[in-house]
């Protein structure tokens, strides 16, 4: 019922390409200098960053009840909109689902910790 995911990724661009998925819907979609989270029914997006990384670092955190998304250190997205409807049971690294959206570039990292991490402990995580 809660738990965080992180991955570092570089990318050449394309059409809303995944870091990470996973399921029931969801998924770490990035584009340009913004990252995006959906969880089957919204998305929440971070905000511009003016001069992304080469690498970039994501971070996202969720709760029964809750959910944050940090890209590059910067500010931190939440939603309580609830993001699954139960526990996620499949994880694609570098597509949408494994058939779309691809990363078009390299999946440095991926990890998942059994806890939400606050939103201080995102940013620290996500700072390049």
């Amino acid at each position: 019922t809660a738990g965080t995911f992180y991955v570092e990724y570089d990318f050449a661009g394309g059409n809303s390409p995944a870091a990470l998925t996973t399921s029931p819907a969801a998924g770490f979609n990035v584009g340009g200098n913004t990252a995006q989270w959906w969880n089957g029914t919204t998305n929440i997006v971070t905000a511009n960053s003016a001069a992304p990384p080469t690498i970039h670092k994501e971070a996202f955190a969720y709760t029964a009840n809750s959910r944050a998304l940090c890209l590059n250190g910067g500010a931190v997205v939440t939603d309580t909109n609830v993001p699954w409807t139960g526990t996620p049971t499949n994880v694609w690294l570098g597509s949408g689902y494994g058939t779309a959206q691809w990363l078009n570039g390299h999946l440095r990292v991926a990890r998942f910790y059994p806890r939400a991490f606050s939103a201080a402990e995102l940013i620290a995580l996500t700072t390049p």
